[in-house]
């Protein structure tokens, strides 16, 4: 359940993404989950909304569902698919 009080998500952003930065830290009201914080990341930076539904989200070093509730201020990795060749 979301309640008022705020949290911090700094995103480590990887790939493509970068062209954003490195690191961008958005509040977000605590509890919310990772799809909720996946959507509102790409609401602020719209040109990269095709990244959305492809890109994993992690934290110490395990890959996130899209239902994890953050509770505390966190660093998460924005990790969308590579390729290479």
């Amino acid at each position: 359940m979301q309640t008022t009080e705020k949290i911090t998500l700094t995103f480590h952003l990887h790939g493509p993404l970068r062209k954003i930065g490195d690191k961008i830290p958005l509040q977000f009201p605590q509890g919310i989950s990772t799809a909720e914080a996946l959507a509102n990341f790409f609401t602020h930076y719209p040109k990269f909304a095709d990244w959305q539904n492809v890109t994993r989200c992690a934290m110490d070093m395990e890959y996130l569902s899209t239902n994890h509730q953050f509770e505390t201020n966190v660093e998460i990795h924005l990790i969308p698919p590579v390729s290479g060749g």
